[in-house]
């Protein structure tokens, strides 16, 4: 997406732009190597975005706008940095991506569930809401079972949808519940 901005040179644009696909791409190649589709983590994609946060950070921003975005692009990066630092610790613990070790089901990409909820899935979301974040449980299994039942339900009456894909999203350090329905692919609808 490009911000065109009078204080800004054209290669500076340009610099800020490319940072923003490296962010999106460096989320990408995580998610893949947590799903066992690459066998490295992206740690040169990482360590080369960093180096260029530090050389953007170098470099004079004439305007508020300009240094704004810089810093809304350097929080993004660093919560994703701190995400991917959680679950790098969870694979050297378990010895594979917790999504691998957790019967492929990765919370954060997402559990499409239908009418019914398979159990293991919603498992793994309930495992993680209150794993990761160091939560005590606020509910039992069977109650949050039902609560996603509900929800997928008033979802799919709402949109029509015959599926709903719900995933653990983390939001200035706090890790919430998001949903969206799908189409029969496991395509996103929208909001």
């Amino acid at each position: 997406m490009a911000h065109s901005s009078p204080h800004l040179s054209v290669d500076d644009e340009r610099a800020l732009d490319r940072f923003e696909r490296g962010i999106r791409a460096l989320k990408i190649e995580f998610d893949r190597y947590f799903n066992g589709a690459i066998p490295i983590p992206p740690e040169e994609e990482r360590n080369r975005l960093f180096g260029d946060l530090r050389e953007m950070r170098s470099r004079p921003m004439p305007s508020l706008a300009d240094r704004f975005r810089l810093s809304t692009l350097e929080a993004r990066l660093n919560a994703l940095n701190e995400l991917y630092n959680r679950k790098l610790r969870d694979f050297e613990l378990s010895g594979r991506p917790a999504a691998v070790a957790a019967g492929a089901i990765d919370p954060y990409s997402g559990v499409i569930v239908g009418e019914r909820p398979e159990a293991g899935a919603v498992r793994a979301l309930y495992e993680e809401l209150y794993r990761a974040s160091g939560r005590q449980k606020k509910t039992d299994f069977e109650s949050f079972r039902s609560f996603l039942e509900r929800e997928t339900a008033k979802i799919r009456r709402k949109t029509g949808c015959e599926r709903v894909r719900f995933r653990v999203t983390e939001k200035s350090g706090k890790l919430k519940l998001r949903a969206r329905p799908v189409d029969a692919s496991g395509r996103d609808l929208g909001s």
